[in-house]
């Protein structure tokens, strides 16, 4: 799709770069974290669509601010200001032309802190080409092993076969370096645990040991709470089980997996983001840089 002439990609967005919210993010993976919290940036649209999406305001229904490539940068510059432990951007892939360049006059301006690119694993080998010199840490997830899974949860049917072949590029770009706790380079790998798909995530433990174990860092999630928004599709309403979780633990055992990160069976769905309130996120796990409502300015690529 041309988006320069104002159609809409599958994404939902023209070239205007849009943003819904940007500041101190305290609950990444602690090597994203750190201490001083993660300089988050959340860009309005996506190219996937999955239907238990967390962030769904912002990724199907278009919530967000326009900003030019020149505010972007002042955003970058301002989150490392307040002590971010790097720049967090999330679901930014059909903004990659304004984030390449808005990331180069950031360093050009004494950026110093990595830049995570926080992905949903659909990427194609021309954006990462693009991506390569100006990002240090891929955070991506692998959310589906199964073509026929992938078709009935987002708008793509090959995203295993088109996420393997991204994840296979990211770690031939990055190699794993983590500093006192901290990442500066490398690759996280996110895989959240689907209740009512439990073989989703053996097939995807058994791929990750065999293609990219001491490559990349493993990050488990077992926090997967139905959305708010959930309405139909009645497995989408399961929730884990804690013998689920020590299932699968004991499978981390059996194929000798002994390094990443879990998170465990959480019971609410307390930190679930609401991008209309601000901060999005609990004040514990958030401080504001910059929200869509407090700022609309829009500037198209050129």
């Amino acid at each position: 799709m041309n988006r320069r002439d104002g159609k809409r990609g599958i994404c939902g967005e023209t070239d205007l770069l849009r943003v819904a919210w940007a500041g101190l993010h305290f609950g990444e993976e602690p090597p994203v974290t750190g201490k001083r919290g993660s300089g988050t940036v959340f860009f309005t649209g996506c190219t996937l669509g999955c239907s238990f999406c967390q962030n769904y305001q912002i990724s199907q229904t278009g919530l967000g601010g326009g900003v030019s490539v020149s505010e972007l940068t002042e955003m970058m510059l301002g989150l490392e200001r307040q002590g971010a432990e790097n720049i967090n951007l999330v679901t930014g892939t059909h903004f990659v032309p304004h984030i390449v360049m808005a990331l180069g006059d950031a360093k050009r301006k004494g950026l110093a802190v990595p830049v995570v690119w926080n992905t949903s694993g659909y990427e194609n080998g021309e954006t990462l080409k693009l991506l390569e010199e100006h990002i240090d840490v891929y955070l991506t997830d692998m959310k589906c092993v199964d073509s026929s899974l992938s078709a009935g949860l987002m708008r793509a049917r090959d995203y295993p076969e088109v996420s393997i072949d991204a994840i296979d590029t990211m770690v031939g770009q990055k190699r794993l370096k983590i500093v006192d706790g901290r990442i500066e380079e490398g690759v996280i790998l996110r895989h959240l645990f689907l209740p009512w798909a439990p073989e989703n995530t053996v097939k995807f433990l058994r791929l990750f040991r065999k293609r990219w174990y001491g490559k990349a860092l493993l990050s488990l999630m077992f926090q997967y709470i139905p959305p708010s928004h959930l309405e139909g599709k009645e497995e989408l309403r399961e929730r884990v089980h804690k013998n689920q979780e020590e299932r699968i633990i004991r499978l981390l055992d059996e194929l000798g997996i002994e390094e990443g990160l879990i998170h465990d069976v959480e019971e609410d769905n307390s930190w679930e983001p609401d991008f209309l309130r601000n901060p999005p996120f609990p004040a514990s796990l958030s401080r504001t840089v910059w929200h869509y409502r407090g700022s609309q300015r829009a500037n198209r690529i050129v």
